[in-house]
């Protein structure tokens, strides 16, 4: 495992020399702030960078959107202490759904939050409560790219709010409001602070690739694209300005984003099914989406050679299959 973990962050070295891969707490500060009250820390899982923001809400209270994963809680912590947030001030972490880089790092560090309420759909609590069996399931469905993430610690029952759909957390002079957002999971919220118009979409919106400015889905496995759809649709009732992705960074034109992305959806489960119905191989597959898809066809080699995206890309399709076609992609003959 060490030699595989090496692997993957030389790999990410080689084809991104531009992107540090340090082990070091380093801190991005978002520069799409929030009358300054937004702050991004870049929680870089095994060193690598630009792929999973926490966010860092500085109200009268402070609060964290997700938590980052495992391997990336020292630095949070470091990142934390480095734009000054005083760690007892941390009234809430907001996870907008239990795959476990979304919560990870936070668990490891809540002894340093002793005020801290984490706040989750409700039928994720009991997985961060006992997170074993996620864990279990997590190495099944991502194999080594779990290790990589990192193993979630145990959080205490008492410390666990569900996240009601049309709940505020009120910051004092921010509001939060929590959206559900089922699709991509059936534990999925979003958060959107009202005020400014910032959203905090989880993977509702899927991943973006701010140098290339494309969008790429986040589909595990198994989603339901009826639910995601009618999710989408949710987040562009709310006028948005900004989305702050977890995967990565903000981006604006918020509205224009999210159909862009539902379109993208469209279009990947028109045509994955197409192929499987014509017994298409992957390889073919891959062709008629960068055709089809000019958002993929810009990021193919970002996607390929990422170290994380580029090993998880045949589930990512693998998530599009409808109900009634083979759960296998045919191999190349």
């Amino acid at each position: 495992m060490v030699g595989m973990l090496q692997f993957l962050s030389e790999s990410f070295r080689l084809y991104y020399p531009h992107h540090k891969v340090s082990s070091k707490g380093v801190i991005s500060v978002n520069s799409c702030k929030v009358n300054g009250k937004i702050c991004m820390i870049d929680a870089k899982p095994f060193g690598i960078e630009n792929f999973t923001a926490v966010y860092v809400l500085r109200g009268e209270k402070a609060a964290l959107i997700e938590g980052g994963p495992a391997s990336g809680a020292e630095r949070l912590l470091t990142g934390l202490r480095e734009i000054g947030v005083d760690l007892k001030e941390i009234a809430y972490i907001m996870v907008t759904h239990i795959h476990v880089d979304h919560w990870g790092g936070a668990s490891l560090i809540l002894d340093e939050m002793p005020n801290a309420k984490v706040i989750a759909h409700p039928k994720g609590l009991t997985h961060m409560a006992n997170p074993d069996k996620l864990w279990e399931q997590s190495k099944a469905v991502l194999g080594e790219v779990a290790d990589i993430f990192g193993k979630p610690a145990p959080i205490p029952v008492e410390r666990l709010i569900p996240a009601e759909d049309g709940m505020i957390i009120n910051l004092g002079d921010m509001e939060i409001q929590v959206i559900e957002t089922l699709g991509h999971a059936p534990h999925h919220v979003s958060y959107y602070e009202r005020l400014s118009g910032s959203l905090f979409p989880g993977e509702t919106a899927g991943m973006h690739v701010k140098d290339l400015n494309a969008i790429i889905p986040a589909t595990p496995p198994v989603i339901i694209l009826e639910k995601l759809f009618e999710s989408i649709d949710k987040l562009i009732r709310l006028n948005p300005e900004i989305i702050y992705y977890t995967h990565f960074g903000p981006a604006d034109n918020a509205v224009e984003k999210l159909n862009v992305y539902a379109k993208q959806l469209r279009i990947w489960s028109s045509t994955i099914n197409e192929c499987l119905r014509n017994n298409e191989d992957y390889d073919a597959i891959l062709a008629r989406l960068m055709e089809r898809d000019p958002n993929f066809k810009v990021a193919f080699e970002y996607i390929r050679k990422h170290p994380v995206i580029g090993r998880a890309l045949k589930s990512i399709i693998q998530g599009f299959i409808v109900n009634g076609f083979s759960c296998k992609i045919p191999s190349k003959s």
